[in-house]
């Protein structure tokens, strides 16, 4: 009898519970009002933040979205999400209320890999997934600089590649400061130690390129001086033409 007594009571209890939190506690909660709106960088962006939590919370005032002091049960996340999202430095938003009432922005930032700075006159960086993103001056980061006669295509198809190949390159990715191209699409790299210049030609085979560059750079200029020549061109099969100075 007492065994019976005691699963009835466990019964109901677990009801009473479950219409705590599945019945009370959402009209507790479509009741409540946001307290406060909190911006959070939720991304591994370690070297620099392109973005900064006040710029997110200027950037909604800017749309006039107005989220503390309205009933949580008004908010729409997912819309708050997308304007978030129309901002060019934002590659993700994901919005979520806590415990504590606030309505939390987690901002997952655009990770530029390089700098490009055509012949034209343009000005803009390139993130990890080939987006274009304005220059802006609220932050500076040091990365690769393309310049010369390049265009969205020549970007998108040919470099975007050869760059994400030297930035997961642990000896170039540290040397190489700028790329440049000229009319007839030669690459001539510019490292960041010595004073010379590195010509590739046509941007084609150019993993083997690098490779033959590296090993003159161990074997060669650590013998004779990083200054000795001028510029080393690997552009044609199997040679290297290194010029003095």
């Amino acid at each position: 009898m007492l065994k019976r007594i005691l699963l009835i009571l466990c019964v109901v209890a677990v009801v009473c519970y479950m219409l705590v939190v599945f019945v009370v506690s959402p009209m507790l909660t479509d009741n409540n009002v946001c307290n406060s709106v909190r911006v959070v960088l939720g991304d591994d962006s370690e070297e620099f933040n392109v973005i900064t939590t006040e710029e997110v919370e200027s950037f909604l005032k800017s749309r006039k979205l107005n989220i503390a002091g309205h009933r949580i049960s008004d908010l729409d996340a997912d819309s708050v999400e997308k304007i978030v999202e129309k901002h060019p430095m934002v590659r993700k938003a994901e919005c979520y209320v806590s415990p504590e009432n606030d309505f939390i922005i987690e901002v997952l930032q655009r990770k530029p890999v390089f700098r490009v700075m055509d012949s034209q006159g343009h000005d803009f960086y390139v993130d990890s997934e080939g987006y274009k993103i304005k220059r802006a001056n609220s932050f500076v980061c040091y990365l690769p600089v393309l310049t010369g006669y390049v265009d969205d295509e020549y970007i998108n198809n040919t470099m975007f590649g050869f760059i994400r190949y030297i930035e997961q390159d642990e000896f170039w990715s540290s040397q190489i400061e700028q790329i440049h191209v000229t009319q007839n699409r030669d690459v001539i790299l510019v490292p960041r130690v010595g004073d010379n210049t590195i010509t590739l030609g046509l941007l084609e085979d150019y993993e083997t390129k690098l490779e033959k560059v590296k090993l003159f750079y161990k074997k060669g200029l650590s013998v004779v001086g990083w200054n000795k020549y001028k510029n080393i061109n690997v552009e044609f099969d199997g040679q290297i033409i290194a010029e003095k100075r």
